[in-house]
């Protein structure tokens, strides 16, 4: 039996995937009866504390200063330091908490893995390229040299990673999501065939920059998209997201609807599909949720998900205009069966279950 501590630096409303994976992460594991597994994180505001401090597996530390930032630093050091047969799993890079994680793994001899969660794809590169230059030259390759294993989301994301650090020990262990488990039943939320908004489509996500919203803007002000609407959900989270939705007002056919809650997640399913342009995602959490409510999706073939692109549910396209027009005002997905949907929708659910990813992480954490 092996035990596990997860360092996550921060696990809030607003910052992304990992902060839903990487719980669902720790609970999976704990299910296939290893010993421990601890989730160290960051969170910024009592509502997180309070969400988060709800799970056994999770100590959530405040840090919203710099004495409190050394106080969670000294959480992990007593952490990684007490459980000497525990294997460290850093989340992400480029920041203090993951760079002190390691050196301290480094320090006490303690194996660590590294999952870089998106961000050492190309797109994310680009951003603050020169100080993340630096940081690979520095102590990057240090760190990867010394890691126990790598893990990768996807694939894709594992050959765009091994083009900077090509000897270091790879796996592919994709993000564990919670999907809806009765796709078949509409009890829960009353939503039938017939209840679907006529030609109106969704996207759920985060409000930034890479999620590449301004193209759906761009779309939906195409005059071909007249017939067409756009519901948008996300978080309102820095002035970015507050100039988009405000753009959001100038067009009829788009509409801002809040956030979505995960307990009120099947509300997707009255959408005709998710449209989702992003520029770069190791995962795309969002993808697998929309699948588990037998909706289709229509998203940018450059993501990792391409490999399914033969399924009737998913729709792969290049970022361009007049391709993602056609697409929709065609009236995607009408063309397809519900029956066809829901079995495509099936299988690519049943590739990502649980309880598999799990076993295969378990697997990166016993190798030798």
């Amino acid at each position: 039996m092996i035990s596990s501590i997860h360092i996550l630096p921060n696990c809030g409303f607003s910052s992304g995937g990992p902060s839903r994976s990487v719980p669902n992460l720790i609970e999976a594991l704990n299910n296939t009866g290893v010993t421990k597994n601890i989730l160290l994180t960051a969170v910024s505001s009592d509502e997180e504390l309070e969400h988060f401090s709800r799970s056994p597996n999770i100590t959530p530390k405040l840090v919203n200063n710099f004495y409190s930032l050394i106080s969670f630093y000294f959480v992990i050091f007593c952490y990684i330091k007490k459980e000497v047969n525990s294997v460290v799993h850093i989340h992400s890079l480029f920041n203090l908490t993951t760079t002190f994680s390691i050196l301290l793994c480094m320090f006490l001899s303690r194996p660590f893995v590294i999952q870089p969660r998106g961000m050492l794809e190309p797109w994310s590169l680009k951003q603050s390229y020169k100080k993340k230059k630096l940081f690979i030259a520095m102590v990057g390759k240090a760190f990867f040299k010394n890691a126990k294993a790598v893990i990768c989301t996807s694939d894709q994301e594992m050959q765009n990673v091994k083009l900077l650090f090509p000897k270091s020990n790879y796996f592919v262990v994709p993000n564990i999501v919670k999907l809806n488990q009765n796709p078949d039943e509409c009890l829960q939320s009353g939503f039938e065939l017939h209840s679907k908004l006529p030609k109106t489509y969704v996207f759920f996500s985060r409000l930034h920059p890479k999620k590449n919203i301004e193209f759906l803007i761009e779309i939906f002000s195409d005059p071909n998209m007249s017939e067409c609407k756009l519901h948008v959900y996300g978080y309102i989270d820095g002035k970015y997201a507050e100039d988009l939705v405000s753009r959001f007002s100038l067009h009829d056919n788009i509409t801002y609807c809040g956030v979505l809650e995960n307990s009120n997640l099947h509300k997707i399913q009255k959408y005709q599909a998710l449209l989702f342009p992003s520029f770069s995602e190791n995962f795309g959490m969002v993808i697998l949720e929309a699948l588990s409510f037998n909706l289709p999706v229509v998203l940018n073939r450059d993501l990792p998900w391409s490999t399914f692109e033969h399924e009737e549910a998913v729709c792969c396209l290049n970022l361009v205009r007049s391709d993602w027009v056609k697409k929709i005002s065609g009236g995607f997905p009408d063309e397809i069966t519900h029956t066809d949907i829901k079995l495509s929708s099936k299988r690519v659910c049943d590739y990502f279950a649980a309880d598999k990813i799990s076993e295969t992480l378990m697997d990166v954490y016993l190798e030798p």
